[in-house]
């Protein structure tokens, strides 16, 4: 039985061709490393290639002024001219998509396309623990989803702590360990409405079995609920890095401990570059006796020279 597309309204476009390539708009020989498989079975349409010397984002334009196109894929070569990310038009890396991963590539890529992330990404950091991050990103989640924005809970604690504030006000529903470790992308859709609810916020958070074991695994997640939501929080552990893009607020305390603490994490900062040590001598002085006065004795000591 023959399925719909995965995203029908997403047409792919090969720029900086090789000479004797057809003109914009017809399918064209692709590299046999190429997953061009995955764009029929995803689109349902062959990918198609620019002329020699025509303008990439010209095609990408040319293409979205169809009516049944809603975004367009742009792959280019590394010797290609850099091409912008422009409304309706994400912008890839044809060797990328030629690569060992190359079908999973290619399939983020199209559902980015297709469901472009719109949302706000705002992380909730600790400086350290006990300072109550977690019961703050719940208050600020309640609050902004009372004011109509769309909001979407990820708690990134491999312990999965945030599910144990929430209590019983959670429903049934996918956890980390429910998703599948290796898959590059998800549906917005399908992610959304499979996740247990909080006063009608989806929540992705861990449970006995654990939660996410690396930064990497929240991508797919995040770029899922992003594309469905107008504001995703994130609970991130301590230690880990801040996805790109996003705003961080770092809660800290008034103490000492906290704000050594908050200075180490605060992203893009740099450590006071230490000057170069520089080598030991040993020197021998002599020292008056403490113990016999008008005695003398020869003491080594270390000394930076």
């Amino acid at each position: 039985m023959d399925t719909a597309p995965l995203v029908p309204n997403v047409r792919v476009l090969l720029a900086s061709a090789p000479d004797g390539a057809p003109p914009a708009a017809h399918p064209l020989a692709v590299p046999d490393s190429f997953p061009a498989d995955i764009v029929r079975a995803c689109t349902g349409a062959d990918p198609v290639g620019t002329a020699p010397g025509e303008d990439p984002l010209g095609s990408a334009r040319a293409l979205l002024a169809d009516p049944e196109v809603s975004a367009v894929l742009l792959l280019t070569r590394q010797e290609s001219p850099a091409v912008q990310t422009q409304p309706g038009i994400v912008v890839g890396s044809l060797e990328r998509c030629c690569g060992p991963d190359g079908a999973d590539h290619l399939m983020v890529l199209l559902l980015a396309a297709q469901h472009p992330p719109r949302a706000r990404l705002l992380v909730v950091v600790g400086a350290r623990g006990g300072l109550g991050a977690s019961t703050f990103l719940l208050h600020l989640a309640r609050a902004c989803h009372a004011r109509g924005s769309g909001v979407a809970i990820v708690d990134a604690d491999p312990a999965g702590g945030l599910g144990l504030l929430l209590g019983d006000g959670v429903l049934p529903g996918l956890r980390w360990a429910d998703l599948p470790d290796d898959e590059p992308a998800f549906r917005p859709e399908k992610l959304t409405t499979a996740l247990p609810a909080w006063l009608g916020m989806p929540v992705l958070t861990g449970d006995g079995r654990g939660g996410p074991r690396d930064p990497q695994q929240l991508r797919p997640a995040l770029d899922a609920l992003r594309a469905q939501h107008d504001l995703v929080l994130l609970d991130l552990p301590r230690g880990w890095p801040a996805p790109p893009g996003a705003t961080v607020l770092l809660v800290s305390g008034l103490d000492l401990r906290s704000a050594v603490a908050a200075e180490l994490w605060r992203p893009g900062s740099r450590r006071r570059q230490r000057r170069p040590r520089r080598p030991l001598r040993r020197i021998w002085r002599v020292r008056a006796s403490p113990r016999r006065p008008g005695c003398t004795r020869w003491c080594a000591s270390s000394v930076r020279t």
